[in-house]
């Protein structure tokens, strides 16, 4: 892997691990825009920067029952403080593992 690419996994990470924590509404402003293919996707997309899909999984509990959920995400790299997500697919739902 070259320096490149390790130092984008690492923003990668970070971003996954922020996305857990959108009811913090200064995170939640930073790492997701205003403007997004999800809620305007007719609207011109301003973006100037590179962009990043990434599969992220990570484990919900709830009672004594443990699921995996995994999601991709469309991820801008133009700014220096991080990533921010543009696109949202969930490919498991947290509600089809809630009783």
């Amino acid at each position: 892997m070259t320096p490149e690419q390790i130092a984008l996994d690492e923003l990668v990470d970070s971003f996954a691990s922020e996305w857990l924590r959108l009811d913090d509404a200064q995170l939640a402003a930073r790492v997701v825009p205003t403007r997004s293919l999800c809620s305007a996707p007719t609207a011109p997309l301003p973006f100037r920067g590179r962009l990043v899909v990434a599969t992220i999984s990570w484990t919900f509990s709830h009672g004594g029952a443990t699921a995996a959920l995994v999601s991709d995400s469309l991820l801008e790299c133009e700014r220096t403080d991080g990533l921010r997500c543009v696109a949202y697919l969930p490919r498991t739902s947290v509600l089809d593992h809630l009783d």
